[in-house]
């Protein structure tokens, strides 16, 4: 390609040795060079430009990927940190009452006032026991003399009547409940039709699932199996609920009687994490023991007749054993809770035992408690129709 000199060389020698008539010719021949150079200066600017983009581009894409591989793992380990934190909440929240309760934890005398039966209407509960379904922290309490379930939401004001039997359910003669959470049910014991089952999840009616049992108490382990004690047959049973309704015998009376195998009327029932079988026998005044596929009983509570001694207890109601294997129970003419600690020959007083009364620190008939997950223990006082929870201390 010739250079621009060149070109400018040859412009004014034809200038000045070409005839005048050539003369425009010649400078339309130097204007079309001149666009060429114009065309070739533009073309040089266009690759310069993309050289530099291309250069820019090679500079930029590693910065903005190691960028957002810096961010991608930033964001992965504040997640893994959020994860962290929610699953040390959530075990912290429902850490086990094992961890809560030991042989010497005492709660504050003076009871609070979760629920008077005047919060709903101006029956009387007497002798009622209750149960307490901890994930959604409610607790079912059983009216006998209205055929009606109360469930109690806790730390909330309203007393929903969960079971009515003059309305649609027709419930009668209930005496025990228990919370089945596999099931998302409660099961019922009726002393003389059987035991029933309402869905939460479907209330429209309570269907019968154990018929012609004389009911008298429930309990249910974590493997979902049901026992019941039988008042008439003087027996617990575990059932296996479902298809086949298999039952065993877990426990016998042997007729009525106060020896090791016998017992007069168990009307309250727990179960432990090793499968041994708790029952109160309150006219004998104790509260027996069935180990894991045991013939006879042994007494862990009471049994020494009826009275006010620490060695013994009156016409008790309902019985909770912590991890450790202390027996706590309601001694309900005696108006106080006590507890044996495992192997001990004699109780002491947790909360009450100041004779009956209404005050913040008395009881007047207890019949049934609980724990809750926090460890605070609930007593339903029967004859003062209210449940009163004593909170507790620190250990």
């Amino acid at each position: 390609m010739a250079k621009l000199d060149d070109i400018s060389k040859i412009e004014i020698a034809n200038e000045i040795h070409s005839p005048a008539p050539v003369q425009n010719i010649n400078k339309n021949t130097a204007t079309q060079w001149n666009i060429s150079c114009e065309h070739i200066r533009y073309g040089r600017c266009i690759l310069v430009l993309v050289c530099i983009i291309l250069i820019t581009i090679i500079i930029t894409v590693p910065t903005v990927l190691v960028h957002k591989k810096k961010m991608k793992t930033n964001n992965i380990i504040a997640t893994t940190t959020i994860t962290a934190t929610i699953s040390t909440t959530t075990t912290t929240t429902k850490a086990p009452l094992h961890n809560i309760i030991t042989d010497k934890t005492t709660w504050i005398q003076n009871g609070i006032t979760i629920f008077h039966q005047s919060y709903i209407d101006e029956s009387d509960f007497e002798f009622s026991s209750m149960d307490i379904d901890d994930d959604n922290e409610i607790i079912y309490i059983v009216e006998h003399r209205n055929d009606r379930i109360i469930g109690l939401q806790l730390n909330r004001t309203n007393c929903p009547i969960v079971i009515d039997g003059n309305g649609t359910h027709q419930l009668s003669g209930p005496v025990d409940v228990i919370a089945d959470k596999k099931t998302d049910s409660i099961i019922i014991c009726q002393l003389l039709i059987g035991i029933a089952r309402w869905s939460r999840q479907n209330a429209t009616s309570v269907p019968i699932i154990f018929p012609n049992i004389h009911c008298n108490s429930l309990a249910i382990d974590d493997k979902g199996y049901l026992y019941v004690s039988d008042w008439k047959e003087k027996e617990v049973r575990r059932w296996e609920i479902g298809v086949s309704n298999k039952s065993t015998i877990v426990a016998r009376g042997n007729k009525a009687g106060n020896h090791s195998e016998q017992f007069m009327s168990l009307i309250l029932l727990f179960v432990d994490i090793d499968y041994s079988v708790y029952g109160v026998d309150k006219h004998n005044h104790r509260v027996m023991k069935w180990m894991k596929n045991a013939t006879t009983g042994i007494i862990v509570a009471g049994g020494n007749g009826a009275g006010a001694n620490l060695t013994q207890l009156s016409e008790p109601g309902g019985v909770i054993v912590d991890h450790l294997g202390n027996v706590y129970v309601a001694d309900t003419l005696n108006h106080r809770i006590m507890r044996w600690i495992n192997g001990d020959k004699e109780g002491t007083v947790v909360v009450g035992g100041n004779g009956r009364g209404n005050q913040a620190n008395q009881l007047f008939y207890p019949s049934d408690l609980l724990f809750d997950k926090h460890g605070n223990l609930y007593v339903f006082d029967s004859y003062n129709h209210r449940l009163q929870k004593f909170e507790i201390e620190s250990n």
